[in-house]
């Protein structure tokens, strides 16, 4: 097999708990423009940048039985789906990202 080395990771964490709406995967009005400008600084920077992972997390707070997402790990799942979804948006190229 072939083993993979990294050479640096970079991790971008909000400072703001209101990134997402609560319980949900819908990134919080205002947002969408950090999320261009950081895809803008890997699209300037490709040769530089490998495969990006986007992990998204969540608080530990139980999510309602009725929320269709069933559980916290499903949420951070689909957080991370949204915010790599909203990447290719901006040009990065979808085989780069993985969520």
């Amino acid at each position: 097999g072939t083993e993979s080395v990294s050479l640096a990771k970079l991790v971008i964490q909000s400072s703001n708990p209101e990134l997402f709406q609560s319980s949900r995967p819908t990134l919080t009005q205002g947002y969408e423009p950090l999320v261009e400008s950081i895809a803008k600084v890997i699209l300037a920077n490709q040769e530089l940048i490998g495969n990006i992972t986007v992990v998204g997390h969540t608080d530990n707070v139980r999510l309602q039985k009725s929320n269709p997402l069933s559980s916290n790990q499903r949420l951070s799942e689909a957080r991370a789906e949204t915010i790599a979804d909203l990447l290719v948006q901006a040009g990065v190229p979808q085989e780069r990202i993985h969520s």
